[in-house]
């Protein structure tokens, strides 16, 4: 394992206002799972500024003893069809062909840990600590650690992915750590860089997410940050040949707090969350963000339309928030002993949730 560098370190999507500050050094020993306990329970902060470099020939191997799927952390889950994929700390990959009857598991020889997935029926991506992109062509059979020059020139540091998002049109998007912000129309063999809100931006970027309803996008991080384009703009519309590609002209929020995530409902309408149990929906694009009270104040990290069409949010002590009303009223109920990072539902309706105690299917979410 590398040392790690004397610079800032940057926070997962459900991280934040641990007793590290921004520019506070990473003064830290490399621990093998690359976490640091912050002072709120279950709040963990991902050091990146890893120095040791992606290595030609970075590999995915099948471990010789299967990895327990309760007996590692997971921080994004994916389903389709049958299919489930998961990622999580040190670089472990799970995957179930059979709805989660049974599993295999698979660990990134680099051992870096990964956050964020996204899956389409082509194309599988992952992302995480130190700057780490992998790809898979065969729903998540088998990985290939991406190795692009474009991703050591652009992202120099190794900082960490926050966020992948392939979209309908096969586009790799990949949002992180002090701003970073890349795009790639090849399926990850070239990347370009956005700069994003203003030129010079360097907070942490958590989430972005593809409002197909409207044709619109909404980019989101931390203190408040949150920008949208217009209904019916692509991202890459919005950047003019020869000047700075800037993208995302910021929103004025009510709340300068992290925002984790976010989601576009059946109806249309979106929703944001992310610390202190603050959500905020907009019932249309021009409509102004509107606060949502919940009973909780548990900072909530991530989100799931059921297929009965209920709005689920996931987040810390496994705690559920639930709305049958497009997200105007929320109820929260207990699913797990511990912070949920990512869930995701079959077709046969069962719902699979990701964590700190691993992957397990929910029970008793009532309505």
């Amino acid at each position: 394992m590398g040392k790690l560098s004397n610079r800032r370190i940057a926070p997962t999507r459900y991280a934040l206002n641990s007793h590290l500050t921004r520019s506070q050094p990473a003064h830290a020993k490399a621990m093998g799972r690359r976490f640091f306990l912050g002072r709120t329970a279950g709040l963990f902060w991902a050091a990146s500024g890893l120095t040791t470099p992606i290595a030609a020939g970075a590999a995915v191997f099948k471990e010789s003893r299967p990895i327990g799927i309760q007996k590692a952390a997971f921080f994004d889950i994916a389903c389709q069809g049958a299919l489930l994929l998961a990622v999580g700390e040190r670089g472990v990959i799970a995957r179930s062909t059979n709805a989660g009857e049974s599993w295999t598991t698979q660990r990134l020889s680099l051992g870096r840990s990964l956050t964020s997935l996204s899956v389409t029926d082509r194309l599988c991506i992952a992302a995480g600590h130190g700057g780490l992109v992998a790809r898979s062509t065969d729903q998540g059979a088998s990985w290939q650690v991406l190795q692009s020059p474009d991703l050591q020139q652009l992202n120099p540091g190794q900082d960490a992915w926050l966020s992948a998002r392939v979209d309908s049109r096969g586009r790799i998007f990949l949002t992180g750590a002090f701003g970073k912000f890349l795009v790639s129309q090849d399926q990850g063999e070239t990347f370009k860089r956005l700069e994003v809100f203003e030129e010079g931006f360097d907070w942490h970027l958590y989430h972005l997410l593809e409002d197909r309803f409207h044709k619109a996008w909404i980019l989101m991080g931390e203190s408040g940050h949150l920008g949208e384009t217009p209904s019916s703009t692509d991202i890459l519309d919005l950047v003019k040949p020869g000047d700075a590609p800037v993208v995302f002209p910021a929103s004025t929020m009510p709340y300068k707090g992290s925002f984790f995530g976010g989601l576009v409902t059946p109806m249309g309408s979106r929703l944001v969350y992310g610390m202190r149990g603050r959500i905020f929906r907009q019932s249309s694009p021009l409509a102004a963000w509107q606060e949502v009270s919940v009973s909780d104040p548990y900072s909530w990290m991530a989100s799931l339309v059921l297929k009965d069409g209920r709005i689920m949010l996931l987040g810390e002590q496994g705690r559920a928030a639930l709305s049958d009303d497009d997200g105007r009223r929320f109820t929260v109920q207990r699913l797990a002993t511990s912070t949920l990072a990512a869930a995701c539902q079959l077709e046969n309706g069962n719902v699979w949730l990701a964590g700190l105690d691993g992957l397990q299917p929910a029970q008793g979410l009532s309505r």
